[in-house]
């Protein structure tokens, strides 16, 4: 009979291979975002690891990802001014 693994030592390696995967579902809780929108970051490129079907979002590259795709926000808008009352 093949002994058992300890399951302190079971979790620790657990907790050590998992420590910078986050589900899609926990991330899109984290950044406030549905998990439709982390869908579609991932066919864009966002870094995941899938474990067996389950993919897993990599936070360290995530960020780096999120920044680098973002739109830059001090880009004047096109198209006709928009006229204000007085």
């Amino acid at each position: 009979m093949t002994p058992q693994p300890d399951a302190a030592l079971m979790n620790s390696i657990r907790t050590a291979v998992f420590a910078d995967l986050a589900s899609v579902p926990a991330f899109a809780a984290a950044v406030e975002k549905s998990e439709r929108t982390i869908g579609r970051l991932i066919s864009q490129g966002l870094p995941i690891v899938r474990v067996g079907a389950t993919p897993y979002v990599v936070v360290s590259k995530a960020a780096q990802f999120i920044m680098a795709t973002a739109p830059d926000r001090n880009v004047r808008p096109r198209g006709r001014p928009v006229k204000r009352a007085a």
